[in-house]
């Protein structure tokens, strides 16, 4: 019986087997860093959806208290002023903060953002939000009291296919 003079493996089955490994591991990174996206986009939905969740329970605590006051009272804008500031403890008028404002351009120079709303991280946390926002971006709300009707925006946007989206609606509509 000869045996054979086995020296190991040959140049070509070592390149070869590194080939394929080289492909299998490209292929599971790009499969990874596409999960890690929809990951991310998600996420940001689901804390909109809870931001619009919870602020459209506000929304219909104003009207309710709003529509409950006697409409011969004199003294009725003051007491919306102060029903809306209780209810929207920690949140800040877009209008009233320069910095804000100038992250809200995406909706256009025109807007009215007397009825849009920034919110603090501790306005997130008493919303039920755990989510920490990168310093210099918000979460805002759109607010209409008397149709009840909350968009939420995110100032910082999600990019997608060379698209910036900063509306829920808008993400809503991403579909991978």
């Amino acid at each position: 019986m000869k045996l054979k003079n086995n020296k190991g493996i040959t140049l070509t089955t070592l390149v070869i087997t590194i080939i394929i490994l080289l492909i299998l591991s490209s292929i599971t990174v790009f499969g990874g860093m596409s999960l890690i996206k929809r990951a991310n986009v998600e996420s940001l939905k689901t804390n909109m959806l809870l931001i619009q969740a919870e602020a459209k329970a506000i929304a219909e605590e104003v009207n309710f208290r709003e529509n409950a006051l006697n409409t011969e009272d004199q003294d009725n804008e003051t007491k919306i002023n102060a029903i809306r500031a209780e209810l929207l403890e920690g949140q800040t008028q877009v209008s009233t903060d320069a910095t804000i404002k100038n992250k809200m351009n995406f909706l256009g120079t025109e807007e009215d953002l007397s009825n849009y709303y920034a919110l603090t991280q501790e306005a997130l946390q008493n919303m039920h939000v755990d989510t920490k926002v990168p310093e210099g971006e918000y979460y805002v709300v759109e607010y209409n009291f008397e149709s009840l009707d909350v968009k939420v925006y995110y100032t910082k946007g999600y990019n997608y296919k060379g698209t910036t989206y900063h509306a829920l609606s808008d993400l809503e509509e991403i579909k991978d």
